[in-house]
């Protein structure tokens, strides 16, 4: 059964983990400094739009260095894990 899979468990614990602080930082962040900070929308639009796109440049550049690892000889497990 999937269910008692460390490796389900792991993933799980890694994704939620990332998920909620890429959440964190794109809905709930932009919506306090506005109201309670006073900063304007369009100045917390950027600020958004710069955060996904430094996410896309992370996600690029952990994909290219994790490939370049395992083409060194690096186990899939440590590169992985190390990536996450």
């Amino acid at each position: 059964m999937i269910l008692r899979r460390r490796e389900l468990w792991g993933s799980c614990l890694g994704h939620f983990c990332t998920s909620y602080a890429f959440y964190l930082v794109l809905s709930w962040l932009p919506v306090y400094l506005v109201k309670a900070r006073g900063f304007s929308m369009t100045r917390m639009a950027q600020i958004g739009a710069g955060v996904y796109a430094l996410s896309a440049l992370t996600c690029v550049l952990t994909g290219w260095v994790s490939d370049h690892w395992l083409t060194a000889g690096a186990s899939s497990n440590r590169v992985r894990k190390t990536a996450l």
